[in-house]
């Protein structure tokens, strides 16, 4: 049997035909490969398997279930089970019993593919400076913590990241950056950044904003405002990054650790 002997019996049994596609797919199976060696096709109701076995909806309600999609074993199941098979098929979406009846019929499940979690960046512009604030980890001992990033403004709306000035704050730096946002102090300043320990980075809070400044040996500052809109993106992520190097800790339990750490600091 060819697919155009095939297609004929679909056209006298008013089933839709199958293109080359499908039938490549068909006669690879061994159920499929049986098909070949027929000169005619004279069961109606084991025609309509195979039709309904390589329809798109049968491939895509099986992966929605998660379920790997094998027209092997679907061709085994439809030709043990009937039309069963692609009753519980259509009621699978909405109808539990329906899903444990698949279930049994011998599918293997898809492997699981884990989401990477989303990363984390947020800019704040100005007309001479850019600021980024991305969450990052310490090199060593790979503890949470956040990079800034500085650029100085180039014509037409750019900035020039190419040159940027770059600083990671220590785990323990991230509890003052918060107090600043949280208007617990008034300044900080963090110095002896980078390889060479000549990156500095200091914070004020201003009447309606906060401040910032990079500096770093032998280059021109970055400074910029950030408003209180854009300094919520850098609390939530100080937030998270802190949380993450104390899952074991309660709110409460991170501010007493603030306090703390506030008390002893003096920029």
């Amino acid at each position: 049997m060819t697919l155009d002997h095939f297609n004929q019996a679909c056209d006298a049994a008013h089933f839709p035909r199958l293109t080359p596609a499908q039938w490549a797919q068909l006669v690879q199976t061994l159920a499929g490969a049986a098909l070949v060696d027929l000169e005619h096709f004279c069961d109606a109701a084991d025609l309509e398997l195979f039709v309904r076995s390589v329809q798109p909806t049968v491939q895509q309600t099986l992966e929605e279930l998660g379920y790997q999609f094998d027209l092997s074993v679907l061709l085994d199941a439809a030709l043990r089970e009937r039309k069963g098979l692609f009753i519980a098929l259509h009621k699978a979406r909405t109808d539990a019993a329906a899903r444990d009846y698949i279930a049994r019929q011998g599918f293997k499940r898809m492997d699981k593919i884990p989401t990477p979690a989303p990363y984390y960046n947020f800019h704040v512009y100005s007309t001479k400076a850019a600021l980024c604030i991305s969450e990052a980890r310490t090199r060593v001992q790979q503890r949470a913590t956040i990079n800034i990033e500085g650029a100085h403004a180039l014509s037409g709306n750019r900035y020039d990241w190419q040159q940027k000035m770059t600083m990671q704050l220590s785990p323990e730096e991230m509890f003052i950056m918060l107090a600043l946002f949280n208007r617990k102090i008034v300044s900080l300043k963090f110095a002896g950044h980078g390889r060479q320990h000549d990156k500095l980075l200091e914070g004020q809070v201003q009447d309606s904003h906060f401040f910032f400044r990079m500096v770093q040996r032998g280059r021109s500052p970055i400074a910029i405002p950030v408003s209180v809109a854009d300094s919520l993106n850098w609390t939530s992520l100080l937030y998270q990054q802190i949380k993450l190097n104390h899952p074991h800790l309660v709110m409460d339990e991170l501010n007493m650790m603030q306090q703390q750490l506030i008390a002893m600091y003096k920029p």
